[in-house]
């Protein structure tokens, strides 16, 4: 667990290591001084309708107020203030930004329980590797289909600290958009509309085929590989689930814990025995009576896909042959899955529900909101919000620096 930030070290970190110089390029310096910043400063207070005359003043605010948050809003006619608030100027411009956090992919029914698509147990701002290529993924995606279907060629990517990257669209016609253009752009990149995000699902447009394409290349094989199943060869990640509290848990981790040596790789009967023989207890509610979570939703998504007269044996043997594709495209897809009307639209809502990217869109489209400032330290982590542009793709949280690393 991190140890809590002090101050000082906040302060130091701007004073010595904010790349100033590196952040103002990502900006429009000439309208700096009516550009809005926000801070978390002190107790937790958020305060915006900030501007400063150049960038040296606001760094000497973010060293003398050792800012835990900081962040970066619209330009517009008039410098922000108290006495001129953003509600009362006119807007300028706004940088173009998709915002992709990890808890997009969680949502809960009305009793409360989980229905989310991450499969390993993580919620909220939990997460670990399996879930977070959700995050990955979703980056590449928005990456290329900005780049091939829009033209847009200046895209900078960066770490929030937490639980996210964000994507700076810096291509000069973008920052002039407003917020029915922007609202466009998402519309086009949208096929789960309702807010649980489990229902009104669109099906894989046919007619937008570059977008098709970067599903089925992208998204589909990515679902086939670590979505669809995926206990069925080998259980990776297996989960438990108590039967008294309904919490789920890693099974591995659990059982690790209780014979006092790391275990992986575990069939489900030896699992299953392993939990009789241990007289393993829920860690939450200490219940006695844990179950095979992953094996029952196997067994119960096999019945499922029996209906559509996919059986066993054939989707092991899809499992199989997708990890041998290397250039997965809509071809390969038609190949792969049995030619069954059913059976493809049942595949098409499982690849958009599970693993296409989820995107915050209030950071979109919203002209005059705040987003994180590059380079910043997140106050919660004290992780920096660093640029991930050239590894996107593997970029894992852990790698990024502390601000206590620079010390």
């Amino acid at each position: 667990m991190m140890k809590k930030l002090k101050p000082e070290t906040i302060s130091k970190y701007y004073e010595d290591h904010f790349p100033l110089q590196r952040f103002t390029s990502l900006i429009d310096k000439t309208d700096f001084h009516n550009r809005e910043f926000g801070f978390v400063v002190g107790e937790d207070r958020f305060v915006r309708n900030i501007s400063f005359h150049k960038p040296k003043d606001m760094l000497d605010f973010m060293i003398k107020n050792s800012v835990k948050h900081a962040y970066v809003g619209a330009v517009y006619e008039t410098p922000p203030s108290k006495e001129f608030p953003i509600q009362k100027i006119k807007w300028k411009y706004r940088e173009f930004i998709f915002d992709i956090d990890i808890d997009e992919y969680d949502a809960y029914n009305e009793d409360g329980e989980y229905v989310g698509v991450r499969t390993c147990g993580c919620k909220g701002d939990i997460f670990c590797k399996d879930c977070w290529s959700l995050v990955q993924d979703a980056a590449v995606f928005i990456d290329k289909t900005m780049k091939e279907d829009f033209g847009f060629k200046n895209i900078i990517w960066f770490y929030s600290g937490r639980r996210g990257v964000h994507a700076w669209i810096l291509d000069e016609i973008t920052r002039d958009f407003d917020q029915p253009q922007r609202l466009a752009i998402l519309d086009y990149l949208t096929f789960v509309h309702d807010k649980k995000r489990t229902q009104s699902i669109e099906e894989i447009p046919n007619e937008a085929k570059p977008l098709r394409n970067r599903i089925y290349a992208l998204v589909a094989k990515s679902y086939l590989e670590k979505s669809f199943l995926p206990s069925l060869l080998n259980p990776v990640n297996p989960l438990l689930q108590c039967k008294k509290c309904n919490s789920k848990m890693k099974a591995y981790e659990i059982i690790s814990e209780a014979i006092g040596k790391e275990v992986k790789g575990m069939s489900f009967d030896k699992i299953e025995s392993s939990l009789k023989e241990y007289q393993i207890k829920c860690p939450y509610c200490h219940g006695e009576d844990l179950e095979n979570y992953s094996r029952n939703e196997l067994e119960e998504e096999l019945n499922k896909l029996n209906e559509f007269g996919l059986t066993e044996n054939k989707a092991k043997k899809i499992l199989r042959r997708i990890k041998e594709i290397d250039n997965f495209d809509h071809n390969q897809y038609n190949i792969l899955v049995p030619e069954n009307t059913k059976l493809r639209k049942y595949f098409s809502n499982q690849i958009l529900l599970y693993r296409y990217p989820r995107i915050d869109r209030k950071v979109t489209m919203d002209t005059r909101r705040v987003s994180r400032m590059p380079f910043s330290v997140h106050g919660k982590t004290g992780q920096i919000a660093i640029d991930i542009t050239k590894n996107i793709r593997d970029f894992y949280p852990d790698s990024a620096p502390q601000v206590q690393d620079y010390f």
